[in-house]
């Protein structure tokens, strides 16, 4: 009888020492700012032990048509992790696994983008010199978020071979183009649809 009662008041201790949280898990495509429905998830309990780190899995499912997952549940003072399994078909991937603590409810999104195909020339038609010179960026999803530039100098130009392998959606191309010791700027967004395939030309 006596064990019988440790063993209630130690299964009440374990209980009680559980908490409440709520969790909502979402999927975005970037390259449309749509949900990405039915991805399966995973929500994993992280435990350190003498061997490193332990994990088991206490929940998985499937987004629904919303690209969404809410409910709430009873979990250990323990770090968590939430894993969604990414699309087929994927060229872009941000936050494919988070890890949360205990004391805090789980807001986790995950983004995605499938893929599209690009090939770009550049040509120089109205070259001067060999101090011509373009400077060529480009951004993806977000504006104005350019990277280092490619530059070509004098006549030459670039002539695609292939098409590459890029993520869907909008891209944002800046060039500055220098002749004579004058410079610039032009602008220009295209957008490309999932599985497509787009020829871009840049004549300066």
């Amino acid at each position: 009888m006596k064990k019988l009662i440790i063993f209630i008041l130690l299964s009440v201790m374990f209980i009680s020492c559980k908490k409440e949280r709520m969790f909502h898990i979402t999927a975005t495509n970037v390259g449309t700012g749509q949900p990405m429905p039915y991805l399966h998830y995973f929500v994993v309990e992280l435990n350190s032990g003498t061997f490193g780190e332990k994990s088991k899995t206490v929940r998985e499912g499937d987004l629904d048509a919303n690209g969404e997952a809410n409910f709430s549940m009873k979990i250990k003072n323990t770090t968590h992790g939430i894993r969604v399994v990414q699309p087929e078909n994927n060229c872009y991937v941000e936050n494919l696994s988070l890890t949360f603590g205990s004391k805090e409810d789980f807001y986790a999104d995950f983004k995605f983008a499938p893929c599209a195909f690009l090939q770009y020339a550049i040509t120089n038609i109205n070259c001067e010199s060999v101090n011509d010179k373009i400077e060529m960026y480009f951004s993806r999803f977000i504006d104005n978020n350019y990277g280092s530039p490619w530059i070509i100098l004098g006549c030459e130009g670039y002539v695609p071979s292939h098409y590459s392998q890029v993520p869907m959606g909008n891209y944002y191309f800046k060039w500055i183009v220098t002749r004579s010791g004058v410079s610039n700027t032009f602008y220009d967004t295209i957008y490309m649809e999932e599985n497509s395939y787009t020829d871009y030309e840049l004549n300066y």
